[in-house]
């Protein structure tokens, strides 16, 4: 529970920004140990999903989407949060914008120098996220920063644009490493 916490947290910090889905409130029922957390209802879904049914996006709509994309990451970023997990099923998709969710493997309050330097980073002991979009950093386990949430966005356009996860024939961790280094 104290993760999902964390993750209503930011999602409450970041509540203003028009491409980064809204929170709206979080129930926790101690007896069934269950939580919920109430956000803004996007009605076409994720765009992973949406490529799944529907096959890849053109050049254009993925330029829209990744302008929108950098908005929301520059405002993350800014309020010293890293993602930790930007993907195109995080993305979701309203019908005319798109939002960033999943707060879930986020990390606030982790720049320890000026919020302005690109090359900040957070170090851990663990590897947190999904594998095929983890910038090498994250492997080598140098920390995670701007770059990483960046590097997965790029991940992310080459999926939209080819209508498949990147690294789509690899099946396991040590290949993706061997393909990103």
């Amino acid at each position: 529970m104290h993760k999902l916490a964390k993750e209503c947290d930011l999602l409450r910090k970041l509540n203003k920004h028009p491409n980064i889905v809204k929170y709206y409130g979080f129930l926790e029922d101690k007896e069934k140990e269950q939580a919920s957390i109430f956000m803004e209802y996007m009605p076409c879904g994720n765009l992973q999903s949406l490529y799944k049914d529907f096959g890849k996006f053109d050049e254009l709509m993925v330029k829209r989407f990744a302008k929108q994309m950098l908005n929301a990451l520059v405002y993350v970023h800014q309020n010293n949060i890293i993602h930790g997990d930007v993907k195109a099923a995080n993305i979701l998709f309203d019908g005319s914008e798109i939002k960033l969710s999943d707060f879930g493997e986020s990390m606030g309050d982790c720049f320890s120098c000026d919020p302005g330097v690109t090359n900040s980073h957070i170090m851990s002991d663990e590897i947190n996220g999904s594998i095929k979009w983890m910038a090498p950093e994250l492997f080598l386990q140098k920390g995670r920063g701007r770059r990483s949430d960046i590097w997965s966005l790029g991940c992310t356009l080459v999926e939209l644009l080819t209508g498949q996860n990147p690294w789509p024939n690899v099946k396991v961790v040590e290949e993706v490493y061997e393909n990103v280094n």
